[in-house]
């Protein structure tokens, strides 16, 4: 996928499909939340993606992330998680 910012959010590119998130900050995280789908330029339900979203956090000097895409009526696509260092860290 490609990230790319947006209108007050953020775009995720996965070939045709275009997810939109705005991102809220929490105490402790940034919180990735679904405003919007499309196809090309065709708008899609939002509600067929309810299953995506993601949270970032710093934990130890570490940037931690959790992500998980799924669509109505066949679950969860992919889930992922792990965190990154500072290169050189």
């Amino acid at each position: 996928s490609v990230i790319r910012p947006g209108r007050d959010a953020l775009e995720e590119h996965f070939g045709p499909i275009v997810l939109i998130f705005g991102l809220t900050a929490e105490p402790d995280r940034i919180v990735w939340r679904l405003k919007g789908a499309r196809l090309l330029f065709l708008p899609l339900p939002s509600a067929l993606f309810a299953g995506c979203g993601a949270f970032e956090t710093i934990v130890d000097g570490r940037y931690h992330f959790d992500a998980r895409a799924g669509i109505a009526g066949i679950g969860l696509l992919v889930h992922y998680k792990g965190w990154l260092t500072e290169h050189g860290r």
